[in-house]
Parts: structure tokens; sequence; C-alpha cells
């Protein structure tokens, strides 16, 4: 099976499984976790690289041995908490594509236009 690829920093959601539920999930990828390896070490090198006071994050991690291919730790910023580092399962992840800004027209512009075909005869 031919599984995604991400590079640190990359913008990426899943569909995370809580009991019965499906929840969305977003976030960042903050690390590699290498094949065969368990996902609290790189975990911890992580905050130690980090310069100056650490910011405060947890890792929600509910147990398991290390996968047998590369896998990602994701970073999920909410507002007001902790940030929390989660080790979802690779072939759920999906990049997020940046989203088009709608332009909108300039002030002194028309926002409609009239067409004939937008103007009924009601007589």
């Amino acid at each position: 099976m031919v599984r995604p690829q991400f590079k640190v920093g990359e913008k990426v959601e899943w569909l995370s499984t809580q009991g019965a539920l499906r929840v969305p999930m977003a976030g960042e990828v903050a690390a590699l976790v290498p094949k065969d390896q368990h996902p609290c070490e790189i975990y911890q090198d992580l905050f130690l690289q980090q310069e100056g006071k650490p910011e405060r994050w947890k890792l929600s991690y509910h147990g398991g041995k290390p996968r047998d291919h590369e896998s990602y730790l994701v970073m999920v910023r909410s507002d007001g908490k902790v940030p929390t580092v989660y080790w979802p399962v690779v072939v759920k992840l999906k990049k997020v594509l940046a989203k088009k800004k709608e332009k909108s027209p300039p002030a002194d512009k028309a926002v409609f236009e009239i067409t004939p075909h937008s103007v009924r005869d009601t007589f």
C-alpha cells in the first residue's frame, strides 16, 4: 500500500474515531516518526528542541507498538487550550489545500449587473 508522505510544517486533516463518533481533526505535521520507532521518543526530542521557554503541549497517545512504516506526530491547536500532539493513522491523513480567496468587488464598482435575463416583463 502506498502511504501519503508529508513534510514537517504541512497542514493535514483526518477523521478521528472516538468511540462511535467520527471527529474531524486538523493540524500541522510537527515531526516524522521513523519506521519501528516509538512516538514518545520523538515527542520528547521535539519538546526538548525548543529554544527558550518551552511551549506547553500534551501528547494524546493511547498505547500501541511502533509502526512498521514512517508516520507523523501532528500538533492540533485550539483557541485557549494547550496544543495537543496526536499520532494519527497515516492512511487517514490528507493534505489541507489552501482555499482560494474570493475577490471582492472594488467599492466604487457595482456589485451586480443587470442582464436581459434578469428582468421579467410583468405587464
